[in-house]
């Protein structure tokens, strides 16, 4: 099995996940950086979640969407810098942002919007 990532996330990374489902695979991204394809193959329906560890307590801003269709396919020329890179999901997305606190071990359970 090949390694996956170079480090461990650390508080005020910010971690990103990208669903191709057209072609089954998940990658992900740490401060913007591209961390290649992790899975491939997929195939629905698959559901988001996250795991934190016991003693975790952070605040997410999940952005959804839900009730759009895909955005069509682009021809990217790669390389790409990271502006360009979000320049282009800037504009393929449309989305609203929903945001939840998540609690674990002694703390409240997790919750929409924070409220308790």
């Amino acid at each position: 099995m090949k390694e996956y990532g170079r480090r461990n996330v650390r508080e005020g990374d910010v971690v990103g996940v990208l669903l191709d489902m057209e072609m089954g695979d998940i990658s992900f991204f740490l401060n913007g950086q591209d961390l290649g394809v992790a899975f491939r193959n997929l195939r629905g329906p698959l559901c988001p979640a996250i795991e934190m560890g016991m003693m975790a307590a952070r605040d997410h801003d999940y952005t959804t969407r839900f009730d759009l269709p895909a955005p069509p396919r682009k021809d990217v020329k790669l390389p790409m810098s990271d502006s360009q890179a979000f320049a282009l999901l800037r504009e393929s997305l449309p989305v609203k942002s929903r945001k939840y606190h998540h609690s674990s071990g002694a703390d409240k359970p997790v919750s929409p919007s924070g409220a308790g």
